[in-house]
């Protein structure tokens, strides 16, 4: 996995701010940004009102897009514009949302909001993958209420934090044990550009800050897990030995404050697990059993245990 962690900052735009052009002149960190993300629902009409400021070669080229079904903000739809100097920002995408009336109707449900939240996600990934064979390495999202909030009860940190995820989760890389590995930039910064509205969550007619600043840290937290995940997972199987994976198990726990206990196979043995040892007697690496213990408030008696496999190699697969 790529050792470059990418930036995530957010700002609430000020209600000075008149066109999508002016953006890119805030004192934040969107001005040196690479592209600037707009997101569009499909809808019958081919106005676009918060492009509105972009240069008119831009906003031509967007409608003619449009026009010609090359873009029409279909649901995970992609399309890259280069600004040939037309803007402060180098490119221009869209992103489709899917059908706006549609997505009207599954948002009065509470029941469908999570596969909403999901297309954001999946959206992110897509997003990631593709800037980077662009060498993109920086963008600004920008959160409009007409464009990528529909005016429905769906918290904006929600989104903050199914986007984040999906550039986090799509950015990872397989790490190559090739001699000429391919050269991929990676995704420094992300800035979300968030206009007063955009969601229900607010306080003092405002965004709650505090919210989106959490869900920012809860998809990092979320996202890098399963990317270190994935990093065990894709280790050749001479490289993760049970051995291995139970020093990997010791340095979380101390990391992260669990109780760890590892059992090597005579404790496995004594303990009487005897379809553990001989299955691991298969091989000259012999088994671990590990265990991770987490007590969150100390009162808790509540009780969750997860067991996984933990198989190192498997010739039917991993």
């Amino acid at each position: 996995m790529d050792s470059i962690k990418t930036r995530f900052t957010f700002q609430i735009l000020p209600s000075s701010i008149e066109s999508i052009e002016s953006l890119a002149q805030l004192p934040t960190a969107a001005a040196p940004s690479d592209a600037l993300i707009i997101c569009a629902a499909s809808r019958e009409t081919t106005a676009l009102p918060s492009l509105q400021g972009l240069h008119p070669n831009l906003l031509q080229a967007i409608q003619q897009l449009r026009v010609k079904k090359i873009f029409t903000g279909e649901a995970k739809q992609i399309h890259i514009i280069p600004t040939l100097g037309l803007s402060p920002y180098a490119h221009i995408i869209l992103m489709g949302l899917g059908d706006y009336q549609a997505i009207q109707t599954i948002k009065t449900g509470n029941t469908a909001i999570p596969s909403i939240i999901n297309n954001y996600r999946d959206m992110a990934a897509r997003l990631t993958r593709m800037i980077q064979k662009h060498k993109i390495a920086s963008f600004t999202v920008y959160f409009s209420p007409d464009l990528f909030l529909p005016p429905f009860p769906l918290f904006l940190e929600s989104i903050v934090q199914a986007f984040t995820e999906g550039v986090l989760l799509g950015g990872y890389r397989m790490k190559s044990y090739r001699q000429e590995r391919e050269k991929i930039v990676p995704l420094r910064e992300a800035h979300y550009l968030i206009e007063p509205g955009s969601s229900v969550s607010i306080k003092n007619d405002e965004p709650d800050l505090q919210s989106i600043e959490l869900s920012i840290q809860r998809a990092e937290i979320c996202a890098l897990s399963t990317n270190y995940a994935r990093d065990l997972t894709n280790l050749p199987g001479n490289m993760l030995v049970p051995s291995n994976l139970a020093v990997e198990a010791l340095g979380l726990a101390e990391k992260y404050g669990f109780e760890c206990t590892i059992l090597d196979e005579e404790e496995i043995l004594k303990q009487g697990m005897g379809g553990l040892y001989n299955v691991g007697k298969g091989s000259i690496h012999p088994p671990r059993m590990i265990m991770l213990k987490y007590q969150g408030l100390p009162s808790s008696t509540d009780m969750l245990g997860l067991v996984g496999k933990g198989i190192t190699f498997d010739t039917g697969g991993i």
